[in-house]
């Protein structure tokens, strides 16, 4: 990794992303579970809550966007 410029990070992460990323990308929870070998599903709960949170996160953004356009629309938004 070090020739290729790559800088270290622990491999357990390509793990934790790939999972995510399935996870929210619509796979069912005990699919990802044994895409990663995983007999304890407990574990994937750490998974689950990652696309909890970025499910929340991409709420929040649309919430502030709707929130800007009614402004916007309302005539109460400030000048830039």
């Amino acid at each position: 990794m070090r020739k290729a410029g790559v800088p270290y990070f622990p491999l357990y992460e390509l793990r934790h992303t790939f999972a995510t990323r399935l996870s929210t990308g619509g796979v069912a929870d005990h699919f990802v579970t044994q895409m990663l070998r995983q007999g304890d599903a407990g574990v994937f709960k750490r998974y689950r809550q990652a696309k909890l949170n970025m499910m929340l996160e991409a709420l929040d953004r649309l919430d502030r966007r709707a929130n800007n356009e009614h402004q916007e629309n309302s005539g109460t938004a400030k000048p830039i």
